[in-house]
């Protein structure tokens, strides 16, 4: 089996690296005179929103029946389990019952 070997790389020191003392080049902006532009007012007409009556829910209404589906939900999971379990028990008695009398026979 071969060794993966990593290269190994140095390493550089930068916590005491400071950069107060280097001065920086000075550097100003040119200056630009923008022209002020009057904008037009405009008038906005008014508009009567229609008043909308949103009815209210009782939002402990709405858990509990969302607990009770869910509880339903797993209930009928469960029962559908069990009878398929039950099922596949009655198969396979019938199935060793067939066998038995084949093998008798």
């Amino acid at each position: 089996m071969t060794t993966l070997k990593f290269p190994t790389f140095t390493s550089i020191d930068l916590s005491n690296f400071d950069l107060s003392n280097i001065e920086m080049p000075k550097f100003e902006m040119p200056k630009f005179n923008v022209p002020k532009v009057a904008m037009p007012k405009v008038a906005m007409p008014k508009v009567a929103m229609p008043k909308v009556n949103v009815p209210t829910i009782d939002g402990g209404a709405v858990t509990s029946v969302a607990k009770d589906a869910a509880y339903i939900a797993i209930g009928l999971a469960v029962l559908t389990i069990q009878k398929v379990q039950v099922q596949r028990r009655e198969l396979t008695k019938s199935i060793r019952a067939q066998a038995r009398r084949t093998t008798t026979a």
